[in-house]
């Protein structure tokens, strides 16, 4: 389960150093966390699950491309 500074860093964009920080659970959580900040925004299944487990991917920036109209996929591949 996230705590609230956790919880606040759901979309951020994170470090390795910062990610190897954290213990197993808490890095699923966050992936569930931005899994269903996609699924909100309209994320097909396949490509939410890929955005969501790139946790050096700004969730924000992902959300408003695909909100405006842009692929998943190639959502991710303009934020990498």
């Amino acid at each position: 389960m996230l705590d609230d500074s956790q919880r606040a860093t759901c979309g951020l964009a994170l470090s390795t150093e910062v990610v190897e920080t954290y213990a197993d659970e808490t890095l699923v959580s966050l992936i569930l966390c931005r899994l269903a900040e996609l699924r909100r925004a309209g994320c097909e299944r396949e490509d939410c699950y890929l955005l969501a487990g790139r946790l050096d991917v700004d969730l924000g920036r992902a959300v408003d491309l695909i909100a405006r109209g842009c692929r998943p996929d190639l959502a991710l591949r303009i934020l990498l």
